[in-house]
């Protein structure tokens, strides 16, 4: 393992998506900064990237650019935590990384999507995988969300390159309420092929011609147009709620009332949505992608299916909506083991020991923490 031996002076500078958008990623960055971690080190969040135009975007990341190439030449770069998926997200990032390793700045990637393994293999020639290689194999230490990434990246990085670095919720976020009418089945997700909304959709429409009484919660962004039109072929659309993106407010009041989650998703990485489901007491339907089947034993916390099996979505949404005791059952299973497994707390002490580790030093007070914090809120510079 990679040792850096004397303190660094500077900042941590975060790289990531808008924290105020809609996703994953963005879900992560603000629970960092509610637990306060910006606090307890010198934080800079730069948003690299922005929802929007072309034009938009563009500004944003030549901009983030501008600013990180200051902070270097300043010498007020102690390490570079970025926040990569596939695809632009980590070209995007390649960028930044490239940057610190010219100015000798340790870098850490921290991995999130779930489909790097198809893009890494199938989507990019010799050269470009290349370059990938090189960029993954540059950075002081590579985070992944699970055992199945973890696996993954050890056929291009040496073990001790790599750390698991689950992803974390707020444990007492809050308890399962009273129980909507009909009961819910909720998704939360972009709405789009690849999280599996179109074969929730169709297992659903199979349950409601069977005569059982429930709806469908829809809670993201995405093919909205598309999602009608299929209710309305399948003869649904009274019974599908699209939400839209909701606030943490309405997320929490949504996960409260509904009787299970549903997460049908193609490829995944460890989905916050569904910690969020678990920590509320609530039962969950999976597929078995990503670090899904390590985050939810099947029988114990919810009912896993193969990634596209509509029949077997189907059995196993029937089988909850019918069963109350079970569903009690693997709801308390599921916040426990979110509590044992899965806190945030547990994840921030193992990212500050890997800061410590590196050799940046904490804040030495409140005040700098709250001027670290202050100066993110204009990510774009």
């Amino acid at each position: 393992m990679r040792s850096v031996k004397r303190p660094r002076r500077g900042s941590i500078w975060m790289l990531s998506t808008d924290p105020d958008a809609a996703g994953g990623v963005a879900t992560v960055i603000r629970a960092y900064r509610q637990e306060g971690l910006d606090q307890r080190w010198p934080l800079v969040f730069l948003a690299t990237h922005v929802d929007g135009s072309w034009l938009s975007k563009l500004k944003r990341f030549l901009g983030s650019l501008i600013r990180f190439t200051w902070g270097l030449l300043r010498g007020r770069v102690a390490l570079v935590h970025a926040h990569a998926a596939s695809r632009r997200s980590f070209y995007r990032k390649s960028v930044f990384v490239l940057l610190a390793r010219m100015f000798r700045v340790p870098a850490i990637l921290h991995m999130h999507g779930g489909e790097f393994d198809r893009f890494f293999w199938h989507e990019t020639g010799p050269l470009r995988r290349a370059y990938i290689h090189a960029i993954l194999r540059g950075c002081h230490r590579v985070l992944v969300l699970s055992e199945h990434w973890r696996r993954f990246y050890s056929e291009l990085l040496p073990p001790d390159r790599i750390q698991i670095l689950p992803n974390g919720v707020n444990v007492p976020m809050g308890s399962a309420g009273s129980p909507h009418l009909p009961p819910a089945v909720l998704f939360m997700g972009r709405l789009e092929a690849a999280k599996g909304v179109f074969d929730l959709l169709q297992a659903f429409a199979r349950l409601r011609s069977r005569g059982v009484d429930a709806e469908l919660w829809l809670a993201g962004v995405g093919d909205d147009a598309g999602i009608r039109r299929l209710a309305s072929d399948l003869g649904v659309v009274d019974d599908v709620r699209l939400l839209g993106w909701i606030d943490e407010v309405a997320r929490l009041e949504r996960l409260r009332r509904a009787w299970l989650f549903c997460l049908p998703s193609r490829a995944e990485g460890l989905p916050i949505a569904l910690l969020e489901a678990m920590v509320t007491g609530l039962p969950a339907v999976v597929t078995r992608v990503g670090a899904m089947p390590e985050v939810i034993i099947d029988g114990e916390q919810g009912l896993t299916v193969e990634s596209g099996d509509i029949d077997g979505l189907e059995q196993a949404l029937g089988r909850l909506l019918g069963d109350p005791a079970l569903r009690e059952c693997m709801g308390r299973s599921a916040r426990d083991r979110v509590r044992r497994h899965f806190d945030i707390r547990n994840t921030l002490d193992a990212l500050e020991r890997l800061y410590g580790e590196i050799g940046v030093t904490r804040s030495p007070s409140k005040e700098q923490g709250a001027c670290i914090r202050q100066d993110s809120t204009h990510p774009s510079g």
